[in-house]
Parts: structure tokens; C-alpha cells; sequence
């Protein structure tokens, strides 16, 4: 469940403070310029090994679904399932969408799934040496960013289904 939260944050450095937002330092009595803070569950990914051949396994169904925001002003809902062993990461992903398109040229703006690794949990602005995107199609077609980010590293299916597209990677 998304939680929205108002806040401000003082930081103290001996008799230095600095405020994230009430710079009048009125906290304690006025909420007035306190900050919305949208707060997010994180998930507990569990381990296990899964069959990657676009039939949803029974493993699937005891995944918390992770729901994802999509910010287009379209109709569109989206999940995402993740699990993992020792050799692997899987991702389930279910879209609702009911106008699939990749007619544009470019593979980012086509509908697809997409799975970022940052290997040093940089957190970075742009993608590292080690960072790698993998993009999949509702057609199962694949793209890739990063110097490390090949075809051989990825295994995928997708189908359409009754309201979009599924992608098990």
C-alpha cells in the first residue's frame, strides 16, 4: 500500500542548522511547509527457480506483485514479479494495455518491458560500465544498453493476452 507522508527534515551540525523545507523552523507548531513524501513498499524478493517459457508457473502465484508507475497519461497498469536463484534473476511482468504498438523506430518508445542492473548500486544519472538495461517487447523482441549488456545474458518469452501482454524473463 503506497502511504503519503508530510515531513520535514532539520539537520543539526553543532550550532549550525539547516532545514529541507521550514527554513523558519517552526516545526514544531507548523506543518505549513512541510514536504510530501510519497512512500513506496519495498518487496522481500524470494528465492526460487522457475521454467522461462512464458507459461506462468505455480511459483508465480505465491510472488507479491510489485505495481509499477506509469506516467504517459495512458491507460495502462502494469505488475512485476521478481525471484532468484544462483545462477539467476526472474521477472514476471503483466500489462494491461489494450492498444499494443511498436511502430516506432526506436525500441524504447515501442511497448516493452524493461529490467535495469546497476552491478555497484551506484545509483547513477546515466548508465555505468557496469549498468545494464534489457528491454522486451510484447512481441518477445529484445534491446539492449550497456557495455556488458548482451543477448547471451537474457532469457525471455512474451504473449499477448485477453487485455495486453505478459513478459517472463
Amino acid at each position: 500500500v503506497t502511504k503519503q507522508v508530510l515531513m520535514d527534515v532539520v539537520v543539526v551540525n553543532g550550532a549550525e542548522k539547516a532545514a529541507f523545507n521550514d527554513t523558519t523552523f517552526a516545526q514544531a507548531t507548523n506543518s505549513k511547509y512541510y514536504a510530501k513524501v510519497i512512500m513506496k513498499p519495498t518487496a522481500k524478493i524470494e528465492k526460487g527457480t522457475i521454467v522461462v517459457d512464458g507459461t506462468v508457473d505455480e511459483l508465480w502465484s505465491g510472488v507479491d506483485a510489485i505495481p509499477l508507475t506509469i506516467n504517459l497519461g495512458a491507460t495502462v497498469e502494469a505488475v512485476a514479479k521478481l525471484l532468484w536463484d544462483e545462477e539467476y534473476l526472474y521477472v514476471l511482468y503483466e500489462v494491461k494495455d489494450s492498444a499494443l504498438n511498436k511502430a516506432n523506430a526506436n525500441a524504447w518508445e515501442q511497448d516493452s518491458v524493461e529490467v535495469f542492473i546497476d552491478e555497484n548500486n551506484g545509483k547513477t544519472g546515466s548508465l555505468d560500465a557496469d549498468d545494464k538495461q534489457y528491454r522486451i517487447n510484447y512481441e518477445n523482441e529484445q534491446s539492449f544498453n550497456g557495455q556488458k549488456c548482451i543477448a547471451d545474458n537474457v532469457k525471455s518469452a512474451a504473449k499477448t493476452t485477453t487485455d495486453g501482454y505478459m513478459v517472463e524473463a
